[in-house]
């Protein structure tokens, strides 16, 4: 369920966030006048305005650091992809030392650089987003490049070898760290909190007059707004706050144009 909702436009999340909790607001609000009069109105808000704070408070500070949280994950994952794009802009030069296989290596790595695009930024390259093809990909890049080393110095192999055994690493480490979200029982506690202070306020303003009203389109804002960035940032390659694949785009866009060679 969580996985659908961090696949969400981003719109989309504030838009269900806004009706969801202008709706329980309202129904709080609406419900609290048909039932109670004036004075029991007057001790209801009585009961709120010491535990509106309270709540406030408590968003807040699981909202501050959950926040702060999931923006170091983010910023620690899209290190991550420039990393990969550096490993792989590192073999792409090591492969220049196997002046027979160079192109093969290059081309693979290419192909690679190209399925990883395809299965983690989804809609940039059409030709299929599948982990299967990754695999292929994969397989054929060390596949060439651990046979280029047969007719290497010792040095030029290692180096290969190294570039390579970075490559896939950090592959591993970046779709061990992007698959990490937020568990379940947390947000909910998140939303739940963020619907008591909104059910708080809709029920301080009873007797308030109109001018209080605008306190409830205000705090629901405000709710709304923080949940969604939490939601934004929390899929590293599924949510609307996505990695930046431009280092690794850039690396496969130089292996293209064939930039990775020695000059003549």
């Amino acid at each position: 369920m969580l996985d659908g909702i961090y696949r969400l436009p981003g719109w989309l999340v504030v838009a269900l966030g806004l009706l969801l909790f202008t709706a329980v607001a309202l129904a709080a609000r609406g419900l609290a006048e048909r039932r109670a009069d004036a004075g029991r109105r007057a001790r209801m808000a009585a009961i709120a305005a010491p535990l509106t704070p309270a709540f406030a408070a408590l968003f807040s500070v699981m909202i501050a650091f959950t926040v702060v949280s999931e923006a170091q994950h983010l910023r620690a994952v899209q290190s991550l992809a420039n990393d990969e794009a550096a490993a792989a802009a590192r073999l792409a030069w090591a492969a220049t030392a196997a002046a027979p296989d160079r192109t093969r290596i290059q081309s693979d790595l290419a192909a690679y650089l190209g399925a990883v695009i395809a299965v983690d930024w989804g809609g940039r390259d059409e030709s299929g987003r599948t982990p299967a093809r990754l695999a292929r990909a994969t397989r054929s890049m060390e596949t060439a490049a651990r046979g280029a080393t047969r007719g290497l110095t010792s040095p030029e192999a290692a180096e290969v070898l190294g570039a390579l055994d970075a490559v896939t690493t950090i592959r591993r480490q970046l779709v061990a760290e992007s698959s990490r979200t937020l568990p379940a029982p947390y947000l909910l506690v998140l939303v739940l909190t963020g619907l008591a202070l909104v059910v708080n306020v809709s029920v301080l303003t009873l007797g308030a007059g109109r001018r209080a009203l605008w306190l409830i389109p205000g705090i629901v804002l405000v709710v709304v707004a923080a949940l969604s960035l939490l939601v934004g940032i929390t899929a590293p390659l599924d949510g609307p706050l996505q990695l930046s694949p431009m280092a690794i785009e850039r690396v496969a866009l130089d292996l293209r144009a064939g930039l990775f060679r020695l000059a003549p």
